[in-house]
């Protein structure tokens, strides 16, 4: 299961491209430019007790120092810093937050990256757009533009599904340290008259909005599952008080198009996610992919829990002419299921039973989706390996 999740071969190319794509992903660039512009300028203030937040000030020591050598304290620093906040890593089995993103009693899962590797010396002149938090997976559908800020923005499509988050500390260290830098400019130049603002403004006017950069990929994803299995679409409790051009219709034409091909050309799962466009990524294999850290005990679970769903779906969309071709796939993803089972670390850190027995019902149908090979040959029986 994380094979296909881990291992990017960027020379995997599309049995289809799609040339209407070209001007949905233009414009959607341009109302995105537009929207975090808007966004960075607006002070606006997050929830004081974000657990983002709290890691801030941590890493707030040694900000009066020389970019260069603040990072390197960052690092000497970097395994200690989200322990107190209950995070998933390779070394914390963290927990299931509630609500503090896609609000609405969400559970939420965060992923600590620390072995990111992240040259900040070439962002120093964009560091406003480098975004430290992304999406790993959501059920968001809709184009609104709002940011993961906690408030109910959005009425989701019934369906519950863990909302996953992956947390580059390098880079949040970096966008923290040009952030009090251009507090400490402005203080300079404009003395008691100049505006500073703190962590919280930090967290809801640069830290969030640049969530968009990500989640918008996982938006188009999510669109075209819902088409797939005829979910209707999450809707818009809010909308941004400032108007872009709405390009759903045509995004959505390209969706209906990549599900027909999808369904009568037999090809690889890497090939398959290469022809699903997206918005901020070369394409939609590129951003599935899961942080590079080692699958330790205390982290496997939570990448089981983020894209169980995600394999599932491309098993579903193939159908079986793609199953023998993708074969070895499903055979490893067997072993990395029950490694799982075996563990009982799954059920024991999900406990929202909705979300549980969702991502049991994933893992269960990848599991057996060898059977639909075999039916030929004769009966079968499903394993339920989470039966009671």
């Amino acid at each position: 299961m994380y094979t296909l999740f881990e291992n990017y071969q960027p020379y995997v190319q599309p049995h289809r491209l799609f040339p209407e794509w070209d001007f949905v992903r233009r414009n959607v660039l341009l109302n995105l430019e537009y929207v975090l512009k808007r966004l960075h300028e607006r002070p606006t203030i997050t929830n004081r007790s974000h657990p983002i937040a709290n890691i801030l000030y941590n890493i707030g020591y040694g900000l009066n120092n020389k970019l260069d050598e603040y990072m390197k304290i960052v690092e000497e620093r970097i395994f200690y810093l989200t322990i107190d906040e209950e995070m998933t890593s390779t070394s914390s089995y963290g927990k299931l937050f509630n609500g503090i993103f896609y609000g609405n009693n969400t559970k939420e899962l965060i992923i600590v990256d620390n072995d990111s590797e992240f040259n900040y010396r070439e962002h120093i002149g964009n560091w406003k757009y480098v975004s430290p938090l992304k999406v790993i997976n959501s059920n968001i559908s809709d184009f609104s533009y709002l940011t993961p800020d906690g408030r109910e923005n959005w009425k989701d499509n019934d369906y519950d599904e863990l909302a996953v988050f992956s947390l580059d500390i390098r880079k949040l260290a970096f966008v923290y340290y040009m952030w009090n830098k251009q507090n400490t400019d402005n203080y300079k130049k404009y003395g008691d008259e100049a505006l500073l603002l703190d962590t919280h403004h930090l967290m809801a006017m640069i830290i969030l909005p640049n969530v968009l950069i990500s989640q918008l990929n996982m938006i188009v994803f999510n669109r075209l599952k819902n088409y797939y299995y005829g979910r209707p679409m999450s809707k818009t409790l809010r909308r941004q008080p400032f108007t872009v051009k709405d390009l759903t219709a045509r995004l959505d034409l390209v969706l209906h198009r990549i599900i027909t091909v999808a369904q009568s050309q037999t090809m690889t799962y890497e090939t398959l996610l290469t022809m699903i466009p997206a918005i901020t990524t070369k394409n939609m294999y590129e951003f599935l992919m899961m942080p590079d850290l080692p699958l330790t005990r205390q982290l496997n679970w939570s990448y089981a829990a983020a894209r169980s769903s995600t394999f599932r779906f491309i098993i579903e969309l193939g159908g079986v002419k793609d199953i023998i071709m993708n074969e070895r796939l499903i055979v490893n993803a067997r072993v990395e299921i029950r490694l799982l089972k075996t563990d009982q670390v799954l059920k024991a850190h999900i406990h929202d039973n909705n979300i549980f027995h969702h991502i049991k019902d994933d893992i269960n149908y990848i599991y057996n989706s060898l059977n639909q090979i075999q039916n030929n040959l004769g009966p079968t029986v499903n394993t339920d390996l989470y039966g009671e």
